[in-house]
């Protein structure tokens, strides 16, 4: 085992070779409990992404929090990237993940439930209309000072576990950097993609 300090979604995208991992943990990530802070939550399609990169084919994403409305939201991804997308055919794309659990414990945390409590509500149910999801606690996981006050606050512990699958991983094709540089150069955005940030 080796420690890194450093950004897990950077690291992930681009320092770690490809397959080289059999788990990935993220366990307890800041749940930016404001609602215009969560576009800097960790867990989102394009994290799903680079630890589908560097997990092995049968290799296990692991993931838990204490703080349901970021638990639904982990569990929307595992969904989304666990689904073809819509419109393509199974033979021009695979999904990078299985999701085992997918409705499992429904009614996870409903006898502690508070009504429009993003810390500890109810399970609205995922946009394919999925309650549950949940995996039993991962008993490799030690308890962390993050777990022990979610449990001291009343709030339910909520695992996912996501099994990658055979599907070789093939990088986002985006518009190369000659291109950037060129629409840079004019003022314009290349097609489909964002304008890169200044330095």
């Amino acid at each position: 085992m080796r420690v890194v300090p450093a950004d897990a979604s950077q690291l992930l995208a681009t320092a770690l070779p490809v397959s080289c991992a059999s788990e990935v943990w993220v366990f307890f990530p800041d749940p930016w409990r404001k609602p215009r802070h969560r576009k800097r939550r960790l867990v989102t399609t394009a994290f799903a992404d680079s630890v589908a990169r560097v997990l092995r084919p049968g290799g296990v994403w692991r993931l838990a929090t204490d703080w349901a409305d970021y638990a639904w939201q982990m569990r929307d991804v595992i969904e989304a990237v666990a689904a073809l997308p819509t419109g393509l055919r199974p033979d021009i794309t695979l999904p990078y993940f299985r999701h085992d659990d997918a409705g499992a414990r429904p009614d996870l945390g409903a006898e502690t439930a508070e009504e429009d409590s993003l810390g500890n509500g109810l399970d609205p149910g995922s946009p394919a209309g999925v309650r549950g999801g949940w995996s039993p606690r991962y008993e490799g996981r030690v308890m962390t000072r993050f777990e022990q006050r979610g449990l001291d606050a009343g709030r339910t512990i909520r695992d996912l576990t996501a099994v990658r699958t055979e599907a070789a991983w093939i990088p986002e094709r985006g518009a190369s950097m000659l291109d950037h540089l060129e629409a840079e150069g004019q003022g314009l955005e290349p097609r489909g993609v964002p304008a890169l940030a200044p330095a």
